[in-house]
């Protein structure tokens, strides 16, 4: 198959695997506040055997404004703590699943944090891609027919393997995406093999 053949196709199939998360932002879009406080409430549920949720009494609010009431607000020094017992092996500390790795921030407004990522976190990283990446193919249809080069990771030149024992970092930008999203974008990306891992970043700043 041709190149741009191929690249159409799989950014079509991509393109049609973000629908249902096309949707569910349309439906939310008719009543945020709604929405919001019902996935606050989700997530309130899920979490209030974890530690921090313990801590903050998870299993008492039922409200938007009994959280208000009752969970502080916080800075990143309040979760350092919690950071470290997830890197020491402990279950369970912010969220009920387990901790898949953490993920980098850029550091830009400050030191560099670890953000712990969870199946689920994934899953809501794709749900925020989908309506954007699906409105591009709507508006400029002829995209679907390149490739496309991503950089989705902070760039670090220098990756850190683990924080205790648990990885830092994915093994490759496209596995944010899943299993099916990879092999999907591994048929339009543009590819650097010839870098190592925080090369690709130098490369293209000094281009």
């Amino acid at each position: 198959m041709k190149p741009a053949l191929l690249c159409s196709a799989a950014n079509s199939l991509w393109h049609l695997a973000m629908q249902p998360a096309c949707r569910r932002l349309r439906l939310a879009w008719r009543d945020p506040r709604r929405f919001g406080e019902k996935y606050l409430l989700k997530l309130l549920e899920q979490n209030r055997h974890t530690l921090y949720g313990r801590r903050h009494r998870f299993e008492r609010l039922d409200t938007l404004a009994s959280f208000r009431d009752r969970v502080p607000l916080t800075v990143w020094a309040d979760y350092e703590p919690y950071i470290e017992r997830i890197a020491a092996g402990q279950q369970q500390v912010l969220t009920r699943e387990p901790v898949l790795l953490f993920e980098p921030t850029s550091g830009s407004s400050a030191a560099r944090k670890l953000v712990p990522y969870t199946a689920s976190l994934r899953a809501e990283f794709m749900a925020g891609i989908g309506p954007w990446i699906s409105s591009l193919f709507q508006h400029y249809p002829q995209i679907k027919g390149g490739r496309a080069y991503w950089q989705v990771s902070p760039p670090t030149s220098a990756q850190v393997a683990c924080h205790g024992s648990v990885p830092v970092g994915f093994d490759h930008d496209s596995s944010y995406l899943g299993f099916a999203g990879r092999k999907l974008f591994s048929k339009v990306a543009v590819g650097l093999p010839e870098l190592e891992p925080g090369m690709a970043v130098e490369r293209y700043q000094r281009a």
